[in-house]
């Protein structure tokens, strides 16, 4: 596990059933809520595409985005209907989470 901490480029994936699932998401509805001032479901459907949101996994980044080293859950929309334009964030992990 101790290369995962060490490069940013390896990644990890939560368990669909876990509790950081779960926290996970409800960030993305927080995230989605302060920066685009968006009420989702966080499926945010496209029309023309049918794409929705997507987790892409979580990976240790070392502070080169934000200066604020951790865990970071990857999401993104290829096509975000509302927005009408792909969409990539990245949420830190919730405080003292750690890949099992």
């Amino acid at each position: 596990m101790e290369t995962v901490q060490e490069c940013s480029k390896e990644w990890v994936y939560l368990d669909s059933d876990s509790r950081e699932w779960e926290e996970a998401w409800t960030g993305l509805r927080l995230q989605l809520r302060i920066l685009y001032s968006l009420t989702s479901d966080c499926v945010d459907e496209c029309p023309e595409t049918g794409e929705v949101w997507q987790y892409m996994g979580t990976a240790w980044r070392n502070g080169e985005e934000n200066g604020v080293p951790g865990w970071y859950h990857a999401f993104r929309h290829r096509n975000h209907p509302r927005l009408r334009r792909r969409v990539n964030l990245n949420l830190r992990a919730t405080r003292n989470w750690k890949p099992e």
